[in-house]
């Protein structure tokens, strides 16, 4: 019998995340929810979960677009067969001998190129920041009418949700705060869990972005919030610090 939670990527500590390194990677094998430090394991996770052979609808919440679009033509000449790479085989892909492929910044541009084929809709609320999206079917949205609004935009076909926990914070001067409250952040995760539960979402990965929240403590409140609403219990070790 399959555990309902494992740890793909072993937790190695509350170290820096940045855009090129990983310090976890965790999934709820019941609800197909993946958690990771930061995104740049997020494709990896998608291609264990969807049909290769079917259309799948991408949503992204987040501060980024994460579609960095500077060497795309090169990333996808040196990307391998994505769907046959263990976890570590993808992590360690490099790109012009000793840069890792896959970044915080560039998996979902990849993704967009590579698989432009399967996706059919991609809906996108973010703050704008980096490279726009590179795709003629870009629909994007604001926070003002997430709640109300999201189970609506997202009411046909099975659908992957990407989502950064850096989306609920912002910076100001020298710190990071918490933008969005504990009930908005509570009842965002209420309308995806709703929709895992229907079977309307095939996958989902969560970020933590510690290094855009404003450090670990930051990132991992929000995503005790998260976890509790979706009924699924992940928890970074304690004595690994």
């Amino acid at each position: 019998m399959m555990q309902s939670e494992q740890w793909i990527f072993p937790f190695k500590g509350r170290n820096y995340s940045g855009a090129t390194y990983q310090n976890f990677l965790w999934k709820d094998n019941n609800k197909n929810i993946y958690i990771m430090d930061n995104h740049r394991s997020a494709l990896w996770c998608w291609l264990q979960e969807i049909d290769l052979k079917q259309k799948i609808k991408y949503f992204h919440l987040d501060r980024h677009y994460d579609c960095l679009h500077t060497d795309i033509k090169e990333w996808i000449k040196v990307c391998p067969d994505l769907e046959k790479l263990s976890i570590n085989e993808y992590l360690e892909t490099k790109y012009d001998t000793d840069i890792p492929l896959f970044r915080w910044d560039n998996y979902a541009s990849i993704f967009l190129k590579k698989y432009k084929h399967l996706i059919e809709h991609n809906l996108f609320v973010t703050y704008k920041e980096g490279d726009k999206p590179d795709t003629d079917s870009l629909r994007e949205e604001k926070a003002i009418d997430l709640l109300e609004n999201l189970a609506y935009w997202t009411e046909d076909g099975i659908w992957i949700f990407n989502i950064d926990i850096d989306y609920f914070f912002y910076k100001h001067d020298d710190g990071y705060y918490q933008m969005y409250s504990d009930k908005f952040i509570s009842s965002f995760f209420k309308i995806v869990n709703d929709k895992i539960n229907r079977n309307e979402i095939q996958v989902v990965t969560i970020a933590l972005s510690p290094e855009c929240c404003g450090g670990w403590e930051n990132s991992e409140k929000v995503c005790r919030i998260a976890t509790k609403t979706l009924g699924i219990s992940f928890k970074i070790p304690r004595c690994c610090s």
